[in-house]
């Protein structure tokens, strides 16, 4: 009996490679090995067929019109992680195969070396290395607590995929260092960092065991500039004022990094539609005790040297009724729906060894300074 045929799943545009590829796979060989192939010429017909009809291996180009690059790769991959892949590419560049191997490619092939032989062989070694793998791990429960399907782990991933690949489109299509070249870089540095939160949630689960580690703030807020240009509109400056050699504190960097976010996103609101300025600074200060006494979410905080990241803006401030009521979930100066990013910076810190201080007027903006021990101190 004659063996069942290989299936493969052609995704490419060019017709004339798609017809190289039949051509190839049609040849003889002598191995009486044969082939089913079928063909889409974008990532979506592929997704497409692959919910439709079973595949053997897969053989995809990285310049589509939907997905370009190794995002193609993380886009397939989110949909089956066990399917064999193969890219094939008219690029011979080794960074591109380093990111491909990255993204979940099993090999790799460039379209001016293919010859019939070789992408047999080829197709046959993905198979085998795919068969020789330990099936993969049953997903996390991060996914089942952001969502009772553990689709809404999927559909960020998804999203933040086709924002990462159209931002590296914009990059390559941007020329010169003007404004658009700076949000498309701020833009694609959001993407990366984003990137990796979602790595974390899938592999490490709830972000309450997030890992302590000796932090400097100023890197830390350093490291976080792409991020929130990102988030601020074009219409408001963003600066930083970082301290050099600040004392290091000990705290998780992915929840420092939330609540930075938070406060400049809060910031952000303040200023409205308005034109204005935030300001992020990095210090460090000796606290007495009426200082620590003054720190809002303070927990395990005693006198000593602290480091410290403040966010200030010039948008409206408010009064003291309003500090009453800031960190109380869902209220907001601002409307129905909003008001849940100060509530949630208090719980953040509440679970840290930090403290909040915030200080505000009518007409005189806001400055929000989170404080915590630096390493040694109290």
């Amino acid at each position: 009996m004659a063996a069942a045929p290989t299936r493969v799943l052609l995704v490419d545009d060019e017709i004339t490679d798609a017809l190289l590829v039949q051509r190839s796979l049609r040849a003889g060989g002598g191995s009486g090995e044969c082939f089913s192939l079928q063909h889409a010429v974008t990532l979506a017909q592929g997704i497409e067929h692959l919910d439709r009809s079973p595949v053997d291996v897969l053989l995809l180009d990285l310049q589509l019109p939907d997905s370009v690059g190794a995002t193609t790769i993380a886009r397939l991959r989110e949909r089956d992680r066990r399917i064999p892949l193969v890219v094939l590419t008219g690029r011979d560049d080794p960074e591109l195969v380093g990111r491909a191997f990255e993204a979940g490619a099993d090999e790799f092939l460039v379209k001016r070396d293919l010859h019939a032989g070789l992408l047999r062989r080829t197709l046959r070694h993905a198979i085998e290395r795919r068969r020789a793998q330990p099936a993969p791990a049953v997903a996390p429960l991060a996914a089942d607590r952001l969502d009772g399907s553990g689709g809404l782990l999927h559909d960020l991933k998804n999203l933040h995929t086709s924002i990462l690949g159209n931002a590296q489109i914009l990059e390559r299509e941007t020329r010169g260092q003007g404004f658009l070249r700076q949000r498309v870089a701020a833009l694609l540095g959001a993407a990366r960092i984003a990137a990796d939160l979602i790595r974390r949630i899938s592999e490490e689960g709830d972000a309450g065991e997030e890992k302590v580690e000796l932090l400097e703030l100023s890197a830390l807020v350093g490291r976080c500039e792409a991020l929130l240009r990102a988030v601020v509109p074009e219409r408001i400056a963003l600066q930083l004022d970082l301290a050099a050699d600040l004392a290091p504190i000990a705290a998780a960097p992915e929840a420092m990094r939330r609540v930075l976010l938070e406060l400049v996103v809060n910031a952000v609101e303040a200023i409205g539609d308005a034109e204005g300025r935030i300001v992020v600074r990095t210090g460090s200060a000796e606290l007495a005790a009426s200082d620590v006494r003054a720190l809002a979410a303070a927990r395990e905080i005693a006198p000593g040297p602290h480091a410290w990241f403040e966010v200030r803006d010039d948008g409206a401030g408010f009064d003291r009724a309003t500090l009453a009521r800031l960190f109380d979930r869902g209220y907001s100066t601002k409307g129905v729906g909003r008001g849940q990013g100060l509530g949630h910076v208090r719980e953040i810190l509440a679970g840290c060894r930090a403290g909040l201080l915030v200080c505000s007027r009518p007409s005189e903006g806001s400055a929000f300074r989170v404080v915590l021990p630096a390493r040694g101190g109290a």
